[in-house]
């Protein structure tokens, strides 16, 4: 009995738990903040208009998903620096990337710009002021992603979860008082921009004292292991977020605008799981990293991170199914998004599927299993396939993410317990 009296002040204390706890908080803020803003869109804007920022949104999460196999390869690195204290290395490497990232992000601003043509044509959108914000927001969003890396290997959340949450309101606050004054899409995608602008620049606060640390002569960047890590890890990490991001994309350019602009907002609110949980493997993957650098035990960190994001996942997705239209009516204001209140349940077990399937990628990337990446860009390839052969109905559409995320999540899982047996 004293045991199990122990276990739960035990769990509390774990640092899975206690920086989820405060990302939860800063989340669920966020989140709200967010459902008020996307509320306000859905029922000012057009169900074309809201179509164009939905899949904008997506376009811009599409060209932004490289970011994240860099964050990861820079908290893998950073962390095990960290863990052993070498301070001047973890110096050394915020300074290299700092100034390596913010001029890729100013030239994958250009590129996009003077591309836009081709995304117009393909999105079916009229306003290239669209596509020149979207591409501002782009780069900014790569320009961040060095102080965002380091204050995860640092475990900083709580002051993530606050900037997360200022961030979000400066998006609310501009984008909102820009639609209201008459400029709809344009505006709203304003918002967008502004988010990844607060938090480059409230980064750079806690890692100041970085820049003042000089170059240690011993201090010696492990470059080559880095680009070796970094490249499949890149592969796996942007074929696992095009899973949510390219059925919206590709419904944009199959289905009529309207139909877009509903299948924008069944998306949006289906993601709301995904919004719920999302930042338990961002938690989860520097402890890990930490663990597996000294040779400490990490299994049961991945299994209380499963646990984690399964239940909220798999109790969000039954309420989806048992009260489609009312979530709905609250998220969305009714009226022809209706329509789409069949799938919700249905988007939510291809949500549920993927917020396990990231809690299991995420782990086994921390442990420099990255030979999975492969097989990550092989079933992204099937969804887009499946999609491009079934886009009959948003039925076909769902199904096909849902066939492919859950097929890649059971072979990960089985190979998860080969290489742990």
């Amino acid at each position: 009995m004293d045991k199990y009296k122990n276990l739960f002040p035990k769990l509390l204390k774990h640092e899975l738990i206690s920086g989820s706890f405060y990302l939860f908080i800063g989340s669920i803020i966020g989140s709200f903040i967010s459902f008020l803003f996307n509320l306000f869109l859905a029922r000012t804007l057009s169900y074309a208009d809201y179509g164009t920022y939905a899949s904008l949104l997506s376009f811009y999460v599409l060209l932004t998903i490289p970011s994240s196999p860099i964050t990861t390869t820079i908290v893998k690195f950073a962390g095990g620096y960290f863990a052993k204290n070498e301070i001047e290395k973890s110096a050394l490497l915020y300074k290299r990337m700092s100034l390596i990232w913010i001029m890729v992000g100013v030239i994958l601003s250009l590129i996009i710009f003077v591309l836009y043509p081709i995304f117009l044509a393909y999105l079916k959108i009229q306003s290239p002021i669209l596509i020149i914000l979207t591409g501002l927001a782009v780069g900014l969003s790569y320009a961040g992603i060095v102080n965002n890396a380091f204050l995860q290997s640092l475990k900083k959340f709580p002051f993530l979860s606050f900037t997360s949450v200022i961030g979000i309101l400066s998006k609310v606050i501009v984008g909102g008082f820009l639609v209201i004054v008459g400029f709809r899409t344009i505006g709203a995608i304003s918002g967008v921009l502004v988010l990844p602008f607060v938090l480059m620049i409230l980064g750079f606060f806690p890692l100041i004292y970085l820049f003042k640390i000089g170059k240690a002569k011993s201090s010696k960047l492990e470059t080559k292991e880095m680009i070796v890590y970094a490249i499949p890890v890149s592969i796996g990490l942007i074929s696992l977020s095009s899973f949510i991001t390219t059925d919206v994309i590709l419904v944009k350019h199959f289905f009529d605008p309207v139909s877009a602009g509903l299948y924008g907002g069944l998306s949006i609110v289906g993601k709301v799981i995904f919004y719920f949980t999302g930042f338990i493997p961002t938690i989860m993957f520097p402890l890990i990293v930490r663990k597996h650098a000294k040779g400490e035990e990490y299994k049961s960190t991945y299994f209380l991170a499963l646990l984690m994001v399964g239940l909220p996942s798999v109790t969000i997705t039954i309420f989806y199914f048992l009260f489609p239209e009312l979530v709905i009516k609250i998220f969305l204001g009714g009226h022809n998004y209706l329509r789409v209140a069949q799938y919700l349940g249905l988007f939510g077990i291809f949500i549920t599927a993927y917020n396990l399937l990231s809690v299991t990628v995420s782990s086994l990337l921390s442990i420099k299993r990255t030979s999975i990446s492969y097989v990550i860009a092989a079933f992204a390839l099937l969804q887009i396939f499946l999609i491009y052969l079934f886009h009959n109905s948003f039925y076909e559409i769902i199904s096909a993410s849902i066939f492919s995320v859950s097929l890649l999540l059971i072979s990960l899982l089985v190979y998860f317990y080969k290489i742990h047996k």
